[in-house]
Protein backbone atom coordinates (compact mmCIF):
# COMPACT_ATOMS: atom_id res chain seq x y z
CA UNK A 1 0.00 0.00 0.00
CA UNK A 2 1.68 3.36 -0.89
CA UNK A 3 2.08 6.07 1.80
CA UNK A 4 0.22 9.34 1.46
CA UNK A 5 0.88 12.27 3.47
CA UNK A 6 0.49 15.76 3.52
CA UNK A 7 2.38 18.82 3.28
CA UNK A 8 3.43 22.37 2.56
CA UNK A 9 4.68 23.19 -0.97
CA UNK A 10 7.93 24.15 -1.79
CA UNK A 11 9.38 26.29 -5.02
CA UNK A 12 10.00 22.85 -6.93
CA UNK A 13 6.86 21.49 -6.82
CA UNK A 14 5.58 24.27 -9.39
CA UNK A 15 6.00 22.77 -12.40
CA UNK A 16 3.99 19.44 -11.14
CA UNK A 17 1.35 21.68 -9.60
CA UNK A 18 0.74 23.95 -13.05
CA UNK A 19 0.61 20.05 -14.83
CA UNK A 20 -2.03 19.24 -12.06
CA UNK A 21 -4.13 22.55 -12.71
CA UNK A 22 -3.52 22.15 -16.51
CA UNK A 23 -5.46 18.97 -16.30
CA UNK A 24 -8.17 20.56 -13.94
CA UNK A 25 -9.02 23.53 -15.62
CA UNK A 26 -10.14 24.34 -18.78
CA UNK A 27 -6.86 26.14 -20.85
CA UNK A 28 -8.96 29.27 -20.64
CA UNK A 29 -8.99 28.71 -16.74
CA UNK A 30 -6.01 27.25 -15.64
CA UNK A 31 -3.49 29.32 -14.55
CA UNK A 32 0.01 30.33 -16.01
CA UNK A 33 3.16 30.06 -14.57
CA UNK A 34 3.45 33.77 -12.98
CA UNK A 35 -0.70 33.41 -11.77
CA UNK A 36 0.44 30.14 -9.54
CA UNK A 37 3.06 31.78 -8.55
CA UNK A 38 1.77 34.74 -7.31
CA UNK A 39 -1.38 33.10 -5.59
CA UNK A 40 1.28 30.84 -3.49
CA UNK A 41 3.03 33.68 -2.49
CA UNK A 42 0.50 35.97 -1.85
CA UNK A 43 0.68 36.91 2.23
CA UNK A 44 -1.10 34.39 4.26
CA UNK A 45 -1.35 32.04 1.50
CA UNK A 46 -0.32 28.19 2.18
CA UNK A 47 0.06 26.04 -0.42
CA UNK A 48 -0.77 22.52 0.77
CA UNK A 49 0.16 19.19 -1.15
CA UNK A 50 -1.36 15.86 -0.91
CA UNK A 51 1.35 13.03 -2.04
CA UNK A 52 0.49 9.31 -2.52
CA UNK A 53 3.61 7.03 -2.92
CA UNK A 54 6.04 10.11 -3.62
CA UNK A 55 4.04 11.44 -6.40
CA UNK A 56 2.19 14.91 -6.00
CA UNK A 57 -1.73 14.16 -6.65
CA UNK A 58 -3.55 16.98 -5.49
CA UNK A 59 -2.95 20.29 -4.11
CA UNK A 60 -5.23 23.20 -2.44
CA UNK A 61 -4.00 27.19 -1.78
CA UNK A 62 -5.84 28.23 1.26
CA UNK A 63 -5.82 32.14 2.33
CA UNK A 64 -5.04 32.13 6.54
CA UNK A 65 -5.89 34.73 8.46
CA UNK A 66 -3.17 34.94 11.01
CA UNK A 67 -5.14 36.98 13.37
CA UNK A 68 -7.79 34.36 13.66
CA UNK A 69 -5.90 31.50 14.47
CA UNK A 70 -6.84 29.52 17.50
CA UNK A 71 -4.13 29.54 20.11
CA UNK A 72 -3.10 33.49 19.69
CA UNK A 73 -2.48 34.87 22.59
CA UNK A 74 -4.73 37.83 23.81
CA UNK A 75 -2.34 40.48 25.64
CA UNK A 76 -3.34 44.28 26.36
CA UNK A 77 -0.57 44.99 24.02
CA UNK A 78 -2.31 42.63 21.02
CA UNK A 79 -5.52 44.60 21.53
CA UNK A 80 -4.31 47.96 20.76
CA UNK A 81 -2.14 46.86 17.86
CA UNK A 82 -5.29 45.46 16.70
CA UNK A 83 -7.12 49.04 17.57
CA UNK A 84 -9.36 47.19 19.55
CA UNK A 85 -8.77 49.61 22.08
CA UNK A 86 -7.64 53.10 22.55
CA UNK A 87 -5.80 55.48 24.70
CA UNK A 88 -3.34 54.07 27.10
CA UNK A 89 -4.28 51.39 29.23
CA UNK A 90 -2.64 49.66 32.39
CA UNK A 91 -4.90 47.20 33.42
CA UNK A 92 -7.71 44.96 31.48
CA UNK A 93 -10.64 43.02 32.90
CA UNK A 94 -12.51 40.48 30.82
CA UNK A 95 -15.98 40.70 30.96
CA UNK A 96 -18.23 38.16 29.90
CA UNK A 97 -20.62 39.95 27.14
CA UNK A 98 -20.19 37.92 23.66
CA UNK A 99 -18.89 34.57 22.14
CA UNK A 100 -15.28 32.80 21.99
CA UNK A 101 -15.23 31.02 18.93
CA UNK A 102 -12.00 29.16 19.16
CA UNK A 103 -9.16 28.48 22.03
CA UNK A 104 -7.35 31.54 22.90
CA UNK A 105 -5.10 32.13 25.61
CA UNK A 106 -6.04 35.46 27.12
CA UNK A 107 -3.48 37.71 29.72
CA UNK A 108 -5.52 39.84 31.82
CA UNK A 109 -5.56 41.44 35.12
CA UNK A 110 -9.31 40.56 36.13
CA UNK A 111 -11.60 37.83 34.45
CA UNK A 112 -15.48 37.93 35.30
CA UNK A 113 -16.74 34.36 36.07
CA UNK A 114 -19.00 34.37 32.77
CA UNK A 115 -15.76 35.43 30.99
CA UNK A 116 -13.37 32.75 32.09
CA UNK A 117 -16.38 29.98 31.55
CA UNK A 118 -16.64 30.51 28.01
CA UNK A 119 -12.86 31.24 27.62
CA UNK A 120 -12.11 27.93 28.88
CA UNK A 121 -15.69 26.22 27.30
CA UNK A 122 -13.82 27.15 23.57
CA UNK A 123 -10.70 25.28 24.52
CA UNK A 124 -8.95 28.28 25.75
CA UNK A 125 -6.95 29.30 29.01
CA UNK A 126 -7.43 32.90 31.48
CA UNK A 127 -3.56 34.22 33.35
CA UNK A 128 -4.16 36.73 35.83
CA UNK A 129 -1.09 39.06 35.83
Amino acid sequence: MSKTIIRHATSEDLPVLLEIDAASFPEETAYSSKELSYFMNQAGAETIVLERGGTIAAFLIVEVDHRKRSGTVVTLELLAEHRLISGVKKRLKVLGRGEVGKALTVRAHKFSGKAAEKIAAAGGATEQL
